[in-house]
């Protein structure tokens, strides 16, 4: 029996990268009887311990910080080839943005996108510097790349100069508990994180210019103006730019419109999403964005960015907007909650595009992936 060890650093806060770490494991449980899985994971991540059963799906706990990146990084150079040598690893999985300057087998590395290379105020200086120079040394190093998009694909291949047959396009999916519930089902969620109904959501990281958070509470001002009853709901934790975000809803003085829950568990957010009236996601680079996705699995219409992987994603071009475009962004949102035909119209098309991702192909690809080097 083969050993394939998973690197559980996903980062501080479980966002998409963790979602689909989370959902590979649950699948690969599932439908891999012939290899063994050694999970390495944080001493304060507990998120992993429901699905270590000691036979499959082997613990391997590491007594590091998961908010700590310097020492994760350490980590990685240096105690993990041991790890690796000590267990007679075949394969390792690597889920998430890491140096890797010592390989010890075979590696199968995720690269989610581009994002350094494509919005140059993502993250702060220092990390800047840091993956673009983590980035493509993994690319090189690694055995084989999986990545989330056609788009994310064609980046790698441009960014870190690898050879296209090196790369498998694997879509992310949507987890089974994303669908649609009704609103007297979704009220206790809602009240917990002062939520009231009609609102305008978006999920994901605040920051600027990434996410583009600004444009959209820009355009919220104006749809505002002709739909006071609206809230403008902003699930998700702080990110870089923040404090620029903080400024425009202060300027434009629509500061007790906006609710910011801040980082929101899972188990709550299907009842968000089929709460909300529309959601809106205006980044100007994402690798495959996940929240779209929910979105419509909930029944809820979605409007999206015209940029990066989002047509290849939502398929329907009549949903997308260029970001930058406040009026037509805010026009569309308008459009949507004024049309009843209309808005059944995008809510069937969403549901049934949502159909097309599922963790289950993610998983089988996965291990296709894997199989290449057992």
């Amino acid at each position: 029996m083969n050993k394939i060890a998973i690197s559980g650093y996903v980062g501080p806060i479980k966002t998409g990268i963790g979602k689909t770490l989370e959902n590979i494991i649950v699948e690969l449980k599932s439908i891999d009887n012939g290899n063994t899985y050694l999970l390495f994971y944080n001493k304060d991540n507990s998120d992993y311990l429901k699905y270590i059963d000691g036979k499959k799906i082997i613990g391997k706990v590491f007594n590091i910080s998961k908010n700590s990146p310097i020492l994760n990084i350490l980590w990685h150079q240096f105690i993990l080839p041991i790890r690796l040598l000590k267990y007679s690893v075949d394969i390792l999985y690597v889920p998430n943005v890491t140096l890797l300057t010592i390989k010890i087998c075979k590696t199968v590395v995720v690269l989610h996108d581009m994002i350094e290379f494509n919005v140059a105020k993502k993250f702060n200086r220092i990390r800047m510097i840091y993956r673009k120079f983590a980035v493509p040394l993994t690319a090189k190093t690694a055995d084989h790349i999986i990545t989330v998009s056609q788009h994310s694909k064609k980046d790698i291949i441009k960014f870190c100069k690898v050879p296209s047959n090196k790369i498998t396009v694997i879509h992310n999916g949507v987890d089974k508990s994303y669908k649609p519930m009704e609103l007297s089902n979704v009220k206790d969620i809602l009240k917990k994180h002062s939520i009231v109904s009609p609102y305008i959501l978006y999920v994901g990281t605040i920051d600027h210019p990434g996410k583009n958070a600004i444009s959209l509470i820009k355009a919220f001002n104006i749809f505002k103006k002709n739909n006071p009853n609206y809230q403008l709901v902003l699930v998700g934790k702080p990110g870089y730019g923040y404090k620029t975000i903080e400024k425009e809803i202060i300027n434009l003085e629509i500061a007790e419109s906006i609710v910011i829950p801040g980082y929101v568990p899972d188990e709550d957010l299907p009842a968000i999403y089929s709460g909300a009236k529309v959601f809106v996601l205006l980044s100007l680079y994402e690798g495959f964005g996940l929240p779209l996705v929910e979105a419509m699995a909930c029944g809820t219409p979605i409007i999206a960015s015209n940029r990066s992987c989002f047509p290849e994603i939502v398929g329907d071009y009549n949903r997308l907007v260029d970001p930058y475009d406040i009026d037509a962004v805010a026009n569309k949102i308008s459009e949507l909650v004024n049309n009843e035909k209309y808005y059944s119209e995008v809510v069937e098309a969403g549901k049934n595009r949502a159909k097309l991702f599922n963790w289950s192909n993610s998983a089988k690809n996965t291990l296709k992936a894997f199989n290449r080097y057992l």
